[in-house]
């Protein structure tokens, strides 16, 4: 019986401290990967949605289509632009943004059913709260956190 009985503690051990360990502490994406550097993004740059590298000045076509996202994040926003051009190249997927025009860029606001050709940039920001905010602050609602791009309007063409 006692053979028995640390037979049974030798099969636990190992399972308690794989729990154990998968439970808190940061998480890598990879095993042996480290994060890029800043100084490696501001190099290299990031690849946007439509292909071509952030901050990078282009032209789009598309279509506006109605809103039909179930994410809160998208809740307020009545339609979204379908990008499926891109500096003359049809994209394999279409993509799709919210309109949003630069403060200074007088773009009408277009509306659903519309065809459209702007010139402007993806750009892109982190946005969310990452784990372990709330054990700072109170909490609030809130998205995870995570790299999000928009297209960003300077001129209907």
């Amino acid at each position: 019986m006692r053979s028995a009985t640390l037979s049974r503690l030798s099969l636990l051990v190992p399972v308690c401290l794989l729990a154990a360990a998968s439970i808190g502490g940061p998480h890598p994406t990879a095993p042996g990967e480290a994060p890029l550097t800043l100084r490696e993004i501001q190099a290299r740059g990031i690849e946007g949605r439509l292909g071509l590298k952030l901050g990078t000045v282009l032209q789009v076509a598309g279509e506006v289509v109605p809103n039909t996202s179930r994410k809160k994040a998208e809740a307020g926003d009545p339609f979204f632009l379908r990008i499926t051009t891109v500096n003359g190249t049809p994209l394999k997927q279409p993509v799709e943004y919210r309109f949003l025009s630069h403060p200074l860029a007088n773009v009408p606001r277009p509306k659903i059913g519309d065809t459209f050709r702007f010139a402007g940039y993806e750009t892109g920001e982190y946005t969310g709260s990452p784990d372990h905010e709330f054990d700072y602050i109170p909490a609030y609602q809130t998205t995870g956190f995570a790299f999000n791009t928009e297209f960003l309007i300077l001129k209907a063409t």
